[in-house]
């Protein structure tokens, strides 16, 4: 049994043109252009690449002539390609207290994918001040998470667009009263 393409393959390799390249369905060039004296272009006649129907440069002399100079070429405008801009870097900063106001040093801040059992992209923590830092990678929902030793921990639903943004947790202090 024969496959069809090994049998068109065999037929195209068979069949060569003048030129010595495989004749193409319908005729024309290895390239799948129609060859111009087949097609009654008329002489002079160029193809999109600028040369003549059997390949030459028309400007190119003759066979027995001498070479003259050739004159410069046209350039085509081209417009750079648009550049996609860049996403914003979307950075997660904040300070982390109890429920008293105090300042919480060395608290654990996560970031996390929510509904994905938690799946954290980034942890740090809190500096000496409170202060923490973290940089989410992309825009969308977060879940941030800041839980201090022996006090507890306090979550966040957080929507990243196009801007950095700021939050304060409040950890809460075991027995004591809120305001």
């Amino acid at each position: 049994m024969t496959d069809s393409l090994s049998q068109g393959t065999a037929g195209a390799a068979a069949a060569t043109g003048g030129d010595g390249f495989p004749s193409v369905a319908g005729g024309g060039t290895p390239s799948g252009a129609p060859d111009a004296a087949a097609a009654g272009a008329t002489p002079g006649a160029r193809d999109p690449e600028g040369r003549t129907p059997h390949g030459r440069d028309p400007e190119a002399s003759a066979p027995g002539e001498p070479e003259s100079e050739p004159g410069p070429r046209p350039v085509e405008a081209v417009e750079p390609p648009a550049m996609m801009p860049e996403p914003p870097v979307l950075v997660i900063t904040g300070v982390v207290r109890d429920s008293l106001g105090v300042l919480l040093p060395r608290a654990v801040v996560t970031l996390a994918v929510p509904g994905e059992g938690g799946r954290q992209l980034a942890k740090t923590r809190s500096a000496a001040d409170g202060v923490f830092s973290v940089t989410a990678p992309g825009r969308a929902d977060y879940l941030l998470c800041a839980s201090a030793p022996q006090l507890g921990e306090e979550r966040l639903l957080l929507r990243l667009e196009d801007h950095s943004v700021e939050v304060e947790f409040r950890v809460p202090v075991p027995g004591a009263v809120a305001d």
